[in-house]
């Protein structure tokens, strides 16, 4: 496949060669539709396990195990998680990305990732009751785990850290744009080597970067959503809101649904 214009050079087109909004729609789509193998085979990594019923949700719904989980994490925490809006639509978020795995030990997590390349990673459900999530990720030493820390006060999670450095880490209102930003970090500083984030490794190492390059994810997402995340993917966003003005509501709600590269 030979090199693609961006779809946005359509957008910078005269007005008078783009007065049929369906014409440039048909003519983006055409170039996502092009892409999108390509997309996969370079951002992804697909597991060989056939898809698990589990994870083929709408966006509306929650995990099967969501009320156990939360009703544990609150008896531990002392607040009630259950009514917590950011939570649940963390959660609604993350059936989107398929790359969250659930109630997987960190046994089967290791297994999944020991063949992959380094960078490649998967969320799961931590297995400490104080944190939701942990992150496994491939790294040159094998696979390792962080847990992500959760604040109810702001609604922000954080990769955990230790006591000293918990005001110099990064937070974020949105787990995937957590995952969104070491992975775009990454991206930034491959050729420098400069050890910005390492992981503390439980015999005291500290001299492995962090490094998140794509998702282990657990099943093939709709052609749709492949879609989405490709555009997501490949604009800026200025270039972003200015396509979604070309868009029907319909599909312009679905865009803004999910505004993310994970």
């Amino acid at each position: 496949m030979g090199p693609m214009s961006s779809p946005m050079a359509v957008l910078k087109k005269p007005a008078s060669e783009m007065s049929d909004k369906r014409a440039l729609l048909s003519e983006l789509a055409t170039q996502i539709d092009q892409q999108i193998g390509q997309y996969y085979n370079n951002a992804c990594t697909l597991t060989t396990a056939p898809p698990s019923p589990t994870f083929d949700r709408h966006l509306n719904s929650l995990p099967e195990n969501f009320n156990m989980v939360i009703d544990e994490y609150s008896k531990v925490c002392g607040y009630d998680a259950s009514s917590d809006a950011n939570l649940k639509r963390a959660y609604h978020l993350l059936a989107e990305a398929h790359c969250y795995y659930g109630n997987l030990s960190m046994e089967d997590a290791r297994a999944k990732l020991r063949p992959m390349a380094e960078g490649t990673f998967l969320l799961r459900d931590s297995s400490d009751p104080r944190f939701l999530f942990s992150l496994s990720v491939k790294t040159k030493r094998g696979v390792t785990a962080v847990r992500i820390a959760y604040d109810s006060l702001s609604g922000n999670f954080t990769l955990d850290c230790e006591r000293d450095m918990a005001l110099r880490m990064p937070v974020f209102s949105c787990i995937l744009v957590l995952l969104q930003f070491y992975t775009q970090l990454t991206r930034a500083t491959r050729h420098r080597n400069n050890g910005m984030c390492v992981f503390l490794e439980s015999s005291g190492r500290r001299d492995t970067a962090v490094v998140l390059s794509h998702p282990l994810v657990h099943s093939v997402a709709p052609l749709k959503c492949l879609a989405r995340k490709k555009l997501n993917a490949m604009l800026s966003e200025e270039q972003r809101r200015k396509l979604l003005l070309f868009m029907p509501p319909r599909i312009e709600q679905f865009m803004k649904d999910y505004p993310y590269r994970i």
